[in-house]
């Protein structure tokens, strides 16, 4: 065999070893891709919990988030320069975002890593996305991983998404349950517990306003004050009249807190809007009364309620006659205990005693524990 053949065989023989080694490289490359894709079963990657993020607060009201994120390779090759970006959107809008170069990942290993994502609370404002600090969201994480494998002969590039719900770092809550009234002159004072329940980092403060409205009337508006920073609890005032609480008194329903927030977090301020729902629970729920003279010089008086309430509370009922706006010096006081959710109705008769005749009536139900104080007034 000539020289020239000797050499034209060699270099095919190369080549054939060469295509053989490339494509076994690659095959293997291939396979090791599908074990470190946890056997096909996807990203080997373990999302973090809402619970294992650790969120602080530094200058400038920038918002940083940590987690721990675990990584499995359980390929025969390390994976090079991974790199793991993230982005937290709610419908449409990104309102978090993070890079994070991670290094190598050795092969047969599984390694726990800290990323890093970020955002502002002047980013937020400027997206009208308030609510990310007091509302619970449905948002979607998505997840980009890049990096080079098999000697970085094969680099990728892969997308996931995941959806996840988001916790806020401020929780406001009021307990209509635990309400009292107070009187000051012609004013009656709602008072309702309220929870505000911050993240520790958070530094600032916020006023709300609030208006209520129940069942389809405006009963009254009130202001409070908080710190951030942990957990507070204090009483709102809700200022409100005579016919508004009557209302309140006898009907039971859904309570609108329309509340206005200002806050200041971190040197910016943040308005926010939004409407607080909660169940009222009237103490004297559908209210019956009936007071009229009967034969004899005799007063019937009927009235009936239900406590609506989930404690008892002792009603104290007093009914005073008048001449039209003098005095007759008569009353018929009765005390009631009544339970939570008990029909409560009274019947009976009276003798009228009082020397002067007497053409009206005032029946005025007040509450031990909770302060209600309701009037009404009839014709006789």
């Amino acid at each position: 065999m000539s020289t020239g053949k000797k050499v034209l065989v060699t270099f095919k023989i190369c080549l054939v070893a060469a295509s053989l080694f490339v494509t076994s490289a690659l095959a293997v490359g291939v396979y090791s891709a599908y074990l470190f894709f946890d056997n096909g079963e996807g990203l080997p990657i373990e999302i973090p919990e809402p619970d294992q993020v650790t969120m602080t607060m530094k200058s400038g009201g920038v918002l940083m988030f940590t987690a721990p994120l675990t990584i499995k390779n359980n390929g025969i090759y390390p994976v090079e320069d991974l790199n793991i970006d993230l982005h937290l959107f709610y419908n449409e809008t990104e309102i978090f975002t993070g890079k994070n170069p991670l290094g190598d990942i050795p092969a047969h290993h599984t390694v726990t890593r800290t990323i890093v994502f970020q955002t502002s609370i002047q980013h937020l404002v400027s997206l009208g996305m308030q609510k990310v600090l007091f509302e619970d969201l449905n948002t979607t994480l998505r997840l980009e991983v890049r990096a080079r494998y098999v000697f970085s002969w094969i680099g990728f590039s892969l997308a996931f998404f995941t959806e996840k719900t988001w916790k806020p770092p401020v929780k406001v809550s009021a307990d209509t349950g635990n309400t009292t009234f107070t009187r000051s002159n012609a004013e009656i004072i709602m008072g309702v517990p309220v929870t505000v329940e911050t993240a520790g980092w958070l530094e600032g403060n916020a006023t709300a306003e609030t208006t209520i409205q129940f069942n389809g009337q405006t009963l009254g508006n009130g202001t409070y004050e908080t710190p951030f920073g942990g957990k507070h609890t204090g009483t709102m005032n809700i200022t409100m009249t005579e016919n508004t609480m009557d209302v309140l008194a006898t009907q039971s329903g859904t309570m609108d807190l329309k509340t206005d927030i200002t806050a200041f977090i971190g040197g910016q301020r943040v308005d926010y809007s939004t409407t607080y729902q909660e169940e009222w629970h009237a103490p004297l729920r559908d209210l019956s009364t009936s007071v009229y003279k009967q034969a004899g010089d005799t007063i019937q008086v009927e009235y009936s309620f239900t406590n609506d309430r989930d404690t008892g509370d002792l009603y104290n009922i007093t009914i005073a006659f008048f001449n039209n706006t003098t005095p007759t010096g008569y009353t018929i006081e009765n005390q009631h205990y009544v339970s939570p959710g008990e029909y409560y109705y009274f019947s009976n008769n009276y003798p009228y005693t009082a020397s002067q005749p007497a053409n009206r009536y005032v029946l005025t139900v007040e509450t031990d524990e909770m302060g209600l104080v309701y009037v009404e007034e009839g014709a006789l």
